[in-house]
């Protein structure tokens, strides 16, 4: 009879256990305003990537003025965040609304590896609105790609100089290149090669980024190209 009694005990103990776990976990998942729908944070070749997808309470639009991943602040201007070591981005995925907000970021060289947890904060002034740890599900480089940017200058268009190697063993394509999240054509930009564009070993390309349409001197963009494999390999690049 004893034993049963502490059996009970101890069912009861795991049953309390849960239920706090659960609630905790809903609390610092939903804070105040934000709702999240979607996260995810993976490293691709040595860059750690994170997205998180969020959602109004109330229906008015989140204004994310800093963000903290991994004890480093990222100040957040006009959507855009960037202290050196990690770049942050926030985008309106519903832009009639603004209901949600999508939060990517890249913290490049990340110290992070597969299977730990980074923990992520978003504040709105010192009003801190959503933390969470979420965990690195993947880890991967299957090619190995060399991008340099060459040159940078403006011609009444911005014009970025690429040069593209692939330093693997196997061949590599290079399926799609993003502006700021966008498809080129989406970004109001243009290439001088097309896309997918496939180099052998030791094989070397100079592509040319044509930016035509809604970007300003001084502007800071990430240019992010995706290969067949699976791989992303991002850069920052300031308009001159």
């Amino acid at each position: 009879m004893k034993t049963l009694h502490i059996v009970a005990v101890l069912v009861i103990i795991a049953l309390v256990a849960s239920i706090v776990y659960f609630y905790f976990e809903n609390i610092a998942w939903n804070t105040g305003e934000v709702e999240v729908l979607g996260k995810e944070a993976y490293i691709s070749c040595g860059d750690l990537y994170i997205k998180t997808v969020f959602r109004s309470r109330s229906g008015i639009p989140i204004s994310i003025e800093e963000v903290v991943i991994g004890g480093t602040i990222i100040t957040v201007n006009s959507g855009v965040g960037f202290n050196g070591t990690t770049y942050v981005r926030i985008e309106r995925e519903n832009s009639v609304t603004g209901e949600e907000v999508v939060m990517n970021a890249i913290v490049y060289d990340a110290s992070f590896k597969q299977g730990e947890s980074v923990p992520v904060q978003i504040k709105v002034g010192n009003t801190l609105q959503y933390q969470v740890s979420l965990a690195i599900t993947r880890a991967f480089c299957y090619e190995n790609v060399d991008i340099e940017v060459r040159e940078v200058y403006y011609t009444g268009v911005f014009n970025i100089v690429l040069r593209i190697r692939n330093i693997g063993g196997n061949p590599t394509t290079l399926d799609q290149v993003f502006i700021n999240g966008k498809t080129l054509t989406k970004a109001g930009a243009n290439s001088n090669l097309p896309f997918p564009l496939t180099l052998g070993p030791g094989e070397e390309k100079i592509v040319i980024i044509w930016l035509t349409t809604g970007y300003m001197h001084g502007q800071v963009i990430e240019l992010r190209l995706h290969t067949m494999g699976g791989n992303e390999y991002s850069k920052l690049i300031t308009l001159p």
